[in-house]
């Protein structure tokens, strides 16, 4: 079965016979033709074969065939490849189909013009629901082809979401009618770019999470409008900006209809510039956040500024909600104003410095690991290897701040649902900064992810180690040969 030990994630069961098959490359697509489409370019570019899609034959006929089957949870497949020259992938739904053509691909080789595959079959499912990648759009430019080039890593590792940084202190990345002077006129992606972006994401069965990231990390739309904005290092506590903001939220929910999932950022604000701004505490006293109310060891100005935030991160949460979409924001809030946000916000933490996974959980809230270590690629100084992200799991955090619960003890929590998953994260501080030219620190910046990604999606696919480092680092090299192959231009 060596074939099968170069498929990643590692899938959770395989039985079959010491032999492989040599298959007919026709597949018959049944209710999945987008799916079945998109696994032949694949093909074709990995493997350098053409796969004839057809309809079901009214008699047996050897090929791939794409099998409904509602007994299965979703995103679950089963694989199976019989002696007999047919292959029969079944799935409850599209999701399952595509995971399943993923694990087909990365099993099979072109041999004389022919699907070769071990006979057998396997069967899977992912462990955690969020599996994800991010990119910084907004510190460094990153052309349309190059995301286009991650969707199709995404497929190929079963990554189900792509997190796109749209806006930060540099930039504001994104096509507005709202406030059509904020785009970033070098940076910003036009509307027929974003329209083809979602297209090629819906057509391969991965979501789009956008962010906008406020109230911290949004300088450049303050210095397009400081009357609306503020102009200080954090964007005013007005009721007007608030509902300023909110239109922009309810304005990128338009922008992209397939996410279910909307990022409102809310981290590392610089929230004592609230307390310069007379209007900010005039309306914070309207609603009730005085300096003389207190928290338990926490003194009362510093109580207001973490109100003000919880308030504005559950206004943004609201606006996204309203909409039929789930927000998601960085921990970036403290345990203090846990009950001022909204249970349905998911909470991706990466630091630990704000507060704990543990607090969050303990207060009803589901999170996303995205731990700082090994998770974190600011190319090209802070990256961490492949065998701490092959250590990794979805429980266990890790982080560079000498404020962190996590600094220099990486902490592991216990096992919970409530964890849905991991991402892997890119950030664009530097790429611009350190390298002659952007396309190269581009292109090391892709480098840094293609090693790590195979191991990442490992550990989120499987919540349990399934293989030693050394059997994931063969499949993962394998892979990407494969990877290598299908983003040749």
């Amino acid at each position: 079965m060596a074939m099968l030990t170069k498929v990643i994630p590692s899938p959770k069961g395989f039985c079959g016979e010491e032999s492989e098959y040599c298959f007919a490359p026709k597949l018959f697509f049944g209710d999945y033709k987008k799916q079945a489409e998109i696994f032949c370019d694949y093909v074709k570019k990995g493997l350098q074969l053409e796969v004839v899609l057809e309809t079901f034959p009214a008699a047996d006929a050897e090929g791939i065939y794409l099998v409904t089957d509602m007994s299965y949870a979703p995103g679950e497949y089963k694989l199976k490849a019989e002696a007999d020259g047919r292959i029969f992938l079944c799935a409850a739904d599209g999701e399952g189909i595509r995971y399943g053509l993923a694990t087909l691909l990365q099993m099979a080789r072109n041999v004389q013009d022919k699907l070769q595959v071990p006979v057998g079959t396997v069967w899977d499912q992912p462990d955690t629901s969020y599996r994800g990648l991010m990119i910084d759009c907004a510190r460094s430019r990153h052309a349309l082809p190059l995301l286009l080039e991650y969707i199709d890593m995404c497929w190929l590792y079963k990554v189900k979401y792509l997190q796109l940084h749209f806006s930060d202190d540099e930039a504001y990345t994104l096509p507005s009618k709202v406030f059509p002077e904020a785009t970033s006129p070098d940076r910003c992606y036009t509307y027929e770019e974003i329209e083809t972006l979602r297209a090629y994401a819906w057509s391969r069965d991965v979501e789009i999470v956008p962010e906008i990231d406020a109230p911290g990390h949004a300088t450049y739309l303050q210095q397009k409008y400081p009357a609306v904005f503020g102009d200080k290092g954090i964007v005013c506590f007005h009721e007007s900006t608030i509902e300023a903001m909110q239109s922009l939220y309810r304005e990128l929910c338009l922008l992209f209809p397939e996410s279910q999932y909307i990022h409102i950022g809310g981290d590392e604000g610089r929230m004592g510039w609230w307390l310069d701004c007379d209007e900010c505490i005039q309306y914070g006293r309207s609603l009730g956040y005085k300096e003389e109310n207190e928290a338990p060891g926490i003194p009362g100005r510093e109580y207001v500024m973490l109100q003000y935030l919880g308030h504005f991160i559950s206004k943004m949460a609201q606006a996204v909600l309203d909409c039929g979409k789930k927000p998601i924001v960085w921990e970036g809030f403290s345990k203090y104003v846990n009950d001022m946000i909204p249970k349905d916000v998911t909470v991706m933490v990466w630091d630990g410095s704000f507060q704990s996974a543990r607090s969050l959980l303990e207060s009803g809230f589901s999170i996303i690991n995205c731990s700082w270590i090994p998770n974190y690629i600011v190319t090209p100084t802070w990256y961490y290897g492949t065998r701490e992200c092959y250590n990794w799991d979805v429980y266990s955090f890790g982080s560079i701040s000498e404020h962190s619960a996590y600094y220099q003890n990486t902490t592991r929590i216990y096992p919970t649902n409530a964890v849905l998953g991991g991402q892997l994260h890119a950030w664009g501080d530097t790429v611009e900064k350190a390298f002659p030219t952007l396309e190269a620190g581009l292109a090391d910046e892709q480098m840094k992810i293609r090693q790590r990604l195979p191991y990442v999606m490992e550990n989120t696919w499987n919540r349990d180690k399934q293989r030693s480092f050394d059997q994931v680092q063969e499949a993962a090299e394998a892979a990407d040969d494969l990877c290598e192959r299908i983003l040749e231009k």
